[in-house]
């Protein structure tokens, strides 16, 4: 009887930390964001060059009042939108502020454009904005 009992709770504890290392390395549909805001914003972004899978816009309409604020982490979102034509990377590298129209998800994660499945570097979840229109 003990034994099968630490046959279980050993079976059960080693699932456990397969499952932990699979989600921690794999985008699941658990880390996409799910609950849209019903608030339309029209924001000014600037796109950080991290060196990482990490959330790369920032809001400079917030850092207009004192220059010198340093952004906190959560500050920091993904963009997303429904068409991946409207999101070419060029167009962010040859401007430095962009305007977006949108809406932001009111949970944190990860944007569409991570594919599901298995990545070297699972960024860690952040807020995301949801495009609707870019100038």
């Amino acid at each position: 009887m003990k034994i099968k009992g630490l046959v279980i709770l050993l079976l059960s504890t080693t699932g456990l930390a397969l499952s932990i290392l699979f989600y921690n390395s794999t985008v699941t549909p658990f880390d996409r964001p799910f609950i849209l805001s019903h608030t339309t914003e029209t924001i000014i972004a600037t796109r950080v060059d991290w060196m990482c899978h990490c959330a790369n816009f920032v809001d400079t309409t917030m850092y207009k009042t004192n220059p010198a604020t340093e952004p906190s982490d959560d500050d920091y979102f993904f963009i997303e939108s429904d068409s991946a034509s409207q999101l070419d990377r060029d167009y962010f590298s040859k401007n430095e502020y962009i305007k977006l129209t949108g809406q932001f998800y009111i949970d944190k994660g990860i944007p569409e454009e991570y594919k599901l499945g298995h990545i070297e570097d699972k960024p860690d979840h952040a807020r995301v904005f949801k495009v609707d229109k870019i100038e």
